[in-house]
């Protein structure tokens, strides 16, 4: 009687099977999860990715404010006074209860000392180094704000994009109310969201989304036009709604630990 040699999950190995073979403990053990009932969904749902990618992208539009706050100073000439006042007066009315206005009033105290200050920075340094450094300055702080819980390291990262920035401004006027309105806008505005989301508070935190979002787009249809703007909306829709599916597509056949890719993929190659 002849038995038949078992078939072995090594490629180097010579075995008498075809290519094509295919174990029947492989079929055995799926039709077993199946019948079971065994988990092969994915641990995350589309609205939970949705969310998280949002968030991201949110953060994004957040940190582009900051360049449309500049550019109202350096490239269009805005009443830095008018502006500072306006927003700072939303600021008040929304965040009255979420934001610790104590701890601003001292900041404020402080960048009127700093202000005349961060303006002679770097006035030594060409533009194209400065935005350069601004660019890679907003790299780091999105990935480090969306990535880690200690906020230390995304504040001192901005404070020290304002910086770099604020040496091309013309007055300590200029500098001081870009510091304010930065910080409302990347910090401020920000706490007041969690506080909105934290009292359900829908309305007003989809209008301070909506609001940041509309102000964002307008700015880019204005200085490039809606040959821009109209692929970059269509391309932030795409990453907001298409690109959870294939991560759930991903999580559920691909991903590390699933219950039939564990048994059946190789962890290490095997060298000979």
């Amino acid at each position: 009687m002849v038995v038949q040699e078992q078939w072995k999950r090594l490629l180097w190995l010579k075995q008498p099977f075809p290519d094509t073979y295919t174990d029947p403990n492989f079929h055995k053990q799926y039709n077993e999860l199946i019948l079971g009932q065994a988990s092969v969904r994915p641990h995350s749902s589309y609205r939970s990715v949705l969310l998280d990618l949002f968030q991201f992208y949110h953060t994004i539009i957040n940190a582009m404010l900051l360049y449309i706050i500049f550019a109202w100073f350096y490239h269009y000439k805005y009443n830095p006074i008018l502006i500072a006042s306006c927003t700072s007066l939303v600021s008040l009315i929304i965040g009255n209860r979420s934001v610790p206005w104590k701890s601003s009033v001292i900041i404020i105290f402080a960048m009127l000392t700093l202000s005349p200050v961060l303006k002679s920075l770097s006035k030594t340094t060409s533009s194209d180094s400065i935005w350069t450094l601004s660019a890679w300055f907003s790299i780091f702080y999105i990935i480090s704000i969306s990535t880690l819980e200690s906020k230390t390291l995304p504040t001192n990262i901005l404070f020290s994009n304002v910086t770099v920035l604020s040496s091309r401004l013309e007055t300590s006027t200029q500098v001081f109310c870009f510091l304010l309105i930065c910080i409302q806008v990347n910090i401020l505005l920000p706490t007041m969201e969690k506080y909105l989301l934290k009292h359900r508070m829908k309305l007003p935190h989809m209008i301070c989304v909506v609001c940041t979002h509309g102000t964002v787009y307008y700015f880019i249809t204005k200085l490039l036009g809606f040959a821009i703007t109209i692929p970059l909306g269509i391309s932030s829709l795409l990453l907001l709604f298409v690109i959870p599916r294939y991560y759930i597509n991903w999580e559920r056949y691909y991903q590390q630990g699933h219950p039939i890719l564990h048994q059946w993929d190789a962890k290490t190659p095997i060298l000979d």
